[in-house]
């Protein structure tokens, strides 16, 4: 009895150990510029390449929060003109998400600015934060739909 005891408590170690994933931290994993070498002499060196932006989800408590911290931001509401026309969150304006590609160069001309995305459910602020990012922005919080949004609404 006592063999078996230690067999199942063997088997229970072995199994834990190979269900454990390995995190891979995509920063760690890319080349130190300073580490890079060239093989033969007057050959350029490799750049690093930059880890792309991601979309931040936040919260409507945190998006409240970045509209009062006193930093620079820019609110945009991803809808269409007569959804907008309905109500709006204070400060907001009109971008709407199948113009975002045409339109975000003129009217978001910094790609550092922090920009903060809302629409009616959160789907299409979802598109509309990744066509951003990978237009080149870096600072891009959704937070989702207006239905969620728990304070003022202009009317």
């Amino acid at each position: 009895m006592k063999r078996i005891l230690i067999a199942i408590a063997v088997l229970m170690v072995l199994l834990s150990s190979c269900a454990q994933t390995q995190t891979v931290d995509p920063v760690a994993s890319l080349p130190d510029a300073q580490n890079i070498t060239s093989s033969q002499e007057g050959e350029i060196a490799e750049e690093p390449k930059e880890v792309p932006a991601a979309v931040r989800n936040i919260t409507s408590s945190q998006a409240r929060e970045f509209m009062e911290d006193g930093e620079p931001f820019i609110l945009i509401d991803v809808r269409n003109q007569n959804e907008f026309d309905q109500g709006r969150i204070y400060g907001a304006i009109l971008l709407p998400a199948e113009q975002i590609r045409a339109l975000a160069p003129d009217l978001l001309p910094d790609t550092e600015a922090r920009i903060l995305l809302y629409c009616r459910s959160g789907a299409r602020s979802s598109g509309a934060a990744r066509t951003l990012i990978d237009m080149g922005y870096l600072n891009v919080y959704d937070f989702g739909g207006i239905i969620s949004w728990p304070y003022e609404v202009i009317r």
